[in-house]
């Protein structure tokens, strides 16, 4: 059975390396500081959401489903 989160992940099992931050006071304050700072990155997002759908793509936005099929047109021409 597929749980939920890997069905709606933009990213690829294969590509998922897992990053242990057990015992690094660095990495274990991030999410802290996200918890803390969470409903100024979603109101944030939100903005940045209405301005693309009231104005479209920026000009120089990163196209992520073109880098996905880079990486993947990428990967099928290395296994030949």
């Amino acid at each position: 059975m597929v749980s939920t989160a890997s069905r709606c992940s933009p990213i690829k099992k294969r590509y998922q390396v897992k990053f242990r931050t057990e015992g690094n006071a660095y990495y274990e304050t991030i999410p802290h500081i996200l918890n803390e700072a969470a409903r100024e990155i979603v109101s944030a997002l939100q903005s940045h959401l209405a301005q693309y759908e009231q104005f479209g793509r920026p000009k120089y936005a990163v196209g992520s489903d073109r880098i996905i099929g880079l990486m993947e047109q990428g990967e099928a021409s290395s296994q030949r």
